[in-house]
């Protein structure tokens, strides 16, 4: 925000209306705003125009800010006023009451410019730049085949007057992240979305892309490929969520060089970690959406298993699109012609079909089907229930000697280990993370214990 050919010691308050009932939000006395109501951020400029928010406190206010609300998300509001304190009396300087957002938009950032005018002479507007990121009830329901539950598209609220993303932080290995947890980063400068940062030290972090595990375990990953492109589910470590193919095609197409790094357990045991080292693939990179956000990586360790199996049956993963199962056109070298009526390999199906409406037909996820052995984004089978896992301590699922899965949620969590074919199992933890090759392919962030990531919730 700034105030141009002015030189202030600027004073912000912020009020949020939720778009919902009435507006607590008035600023007819601007002198007497109600504390229950109103943020003050204090004095946030010592002569000067401007202010860069960071994510810190403001006079006892934690930025971000969060706002709680009840029912649907309908958007939000933002009043703002803005006085000068040098004086004894404070001089109003602006304020305004703008939406910034309305129920179909649950994430972005944008700038708003409030024209100013005094005693018939207009100034220079005053601008601002919001970022926020919302949660709680935003359903996206996909259409059938097949179905499927209300999606709940969760983040936090960020909300706070800026000049520029707040602050660019263009993934986890930014030398302001020091400790674990969930950020805001803006690649390319975009709009903001979070990520957990698993942060080794200052500048050596992995950000995390996609994750299973035991939280927030509800969350439907049988999603429609719109929904695969913006991104869904509850951030945090060992959480279910994904970032977006637009988030990641953002992150690996800004001239930095990046790995990735897979990690599978069975319970609190790495799977990933049974030849010595987590899955390496370096120059990862997702093309855009006129692609279908084709994959491209090269393999560094776990060459014959992971994302770059291949066999004479089937394509990698990498240099295959991703596909969902309302936009599915994966193909394999038995089905080459095949793009209209998808082959839903064995990693969807026991056994393999090319019939949308079989009844074995399970959750598709999302996923780049080349090998038919891959699926990080099925469905998540609850670690330790007997009901779904005839071995618990291995992740083995329940299947008669048909092949069919004795359930309708599809075949789960799976990925070729060690023997390039379907493991018939579904892991209960996973996580794909992105490292910068600073050091350059060979040389990833180090570990502080190649289990870590495993043990615990």
């Amino acid at each position: 925000m700034w105030y141009a050919n002015q030189k202030c010691n600027i004073r912000i308050q912020v009020c949020v209306y939720l778009n919902t009932g009435n507006s607590p939000c008035s600023i007819d006395d601007f002198q007497n705003l109600p504390s229950s109501d109103w943020y003050d951020l204090g004095r946030v400029t010592n002569n000067s125009n401007n202010v860069t928010f960071q994510e810190t406190t403001y006079n006892s206010v934690d930025n971000p800010i969060s706002f709680n609300g009840s029912g649907q998300y309908q958007g939000f509001t933002l009043s703002l006023v803005a006085t000068d304190v040098t004086t004894s009396s404070a001089n109003l300087i602006d304020s305004y009451t703008y939406q910034f957002a309305d129920g179909n938009s649950a994430r972005d950032f944008t700038y708003y410019a409030h024209p100013r005018q005094l005693e018939n002479i207009n100034l220079d507007p005053t601008l601002t730049g919001v970022a926020w990121y919302a949660t709680g009830n935003i359903t996206h329901t996909p259409p059938p085949p097949p179905p499927t539950t209300p999606t709940t598209v969760t983040t936090t609220p960020y909300t706070g007057p800026t000049t520029t993303p707040i602050p660019v932080r263009l993934d986890c290995s930014d030398p302001l992240i020091t400790t674990p947890g969930v950020y805001l980063i803006s690649p390319q400068k975009k709009a903001p979305f979070q990520v957990y940062c698993d942060v080794v030290s200052p500048g050596q972090a992995y950000t995390v892309i996609q994750s299973r595990g035991p939280k927030n375990p509800n969350v439907d990953f049988n999603q429609t490929w719109a929904n695969y492109s913006i991104g869904f589910g509850e951030v945090d470590h060992h959480s279910n969520y994904w970032v977006g193919l637009q988030n990641i095609y953002s992150l690996t197409n800004q001239n930095i060089d990046y790995g990735l790094r897979i990690d599978l357990c069975c319970g609190d045991t790495a799977i990933t970690t049974s030849t010595g080292d987590p899955w390496y693939y370096v120059n990862f990179q997702i093309g855009n959406e006129s692609t279908s956000y084709r994959l491209h990586a090269t393999c560094l360790n776990g060459c014959s298993y992971g994302i770059a199996t291949s066999t004479s049956v089937y394509y990698s993963d990498i240099g295959s699109v991703f596909s969902t199962w309302d936009n599915f056109t994966a193909v394999n070298k038995l089905n080459n012609s095949v793009i209209q009526t998808p082959y839903f390999c064995s990693v969807l199906n026991y056994p393999a079909t090319t019939n949308r409406t079989a009844d074995h037909f399970g959750n598709v996820g999302g996923w780049w089907f080349g090998s038919c052995t891959n699926n990080l984004n099925g469905f998540y089978y609850d670690y330790g229930n007997t009901s779904f896992y005839s071995d618990p301590n291995s992740c083995t699922l329940n299947l008669p000697a048909s092949g069919f899965p004795s359930f309708e949620t599809g075949t789960g969590i799976e990925m070729a280990t060690y023997d390039q074919a379907l493991a018939k199992k579904s892991y209960t933890k996973v996580r794909m993370a992105l490292y910068r090759l600073v050091n350059g392919p060979l040389t990833p962030p180090p570990v502080r214990d190649p289990n870590e990531f495993c043990k615990g919730n």
